[in-house]
């Protein structure tokens, strides 16, 4: 597969961009040609999830830290689970901005905020 270099950008012949030599980024591309991981230096930064009609599944750091998609729902992934973050719905979405788990009941205190499109 060849490469096509610009102003520190490298290229593969589908267009999409292997390696930023401004970052030091390395990005990696599955058979479907959707995002696998990328990396610095050697350090995988981020790994990529995708389902097979190649709409997105996940994305992680190496702590397994990220984000799950699941239709229009945006959950953020970590050590305290899975919380949602986020909902988007034909006129706007809907976003969490304040989660507090009380005890082991795990009682959602949530604040959201309606953003409409133009």
């Amino acid at each position: 597969m060849g490469t096509r270099e610009f102003c520190c950008l490298c290229y593969d012949n589908n267009g999409n961009t292997i390696t930023d030599g401004l970052k030091n980024l390395q990005i990696s591309y599955n058979i479907l040609n959707l995002q696998e991981a990328v990396t610095q230096g050697g350090t995988i930064l981020a790994t990529y999830g995708w389902c097979a009609d190649g709409s997105k599944w996940s994305v992680e750091n190496i702590q397994g830290n990220g984000y799950r998609y699941i239709g229009s729902l945006i959950y953020n992934t970590g050590s305290g689970g899975e919380i949602i973050e986020s909902a988007e719905f034909s006129q706007g979405k809907l976003i969490l901005y304040k989660s507090v788990m009380k005890n082991l009941n795990m009682t959602n205190e949530m604040k959201l905020k309606k953003n409409y499109r133009h």
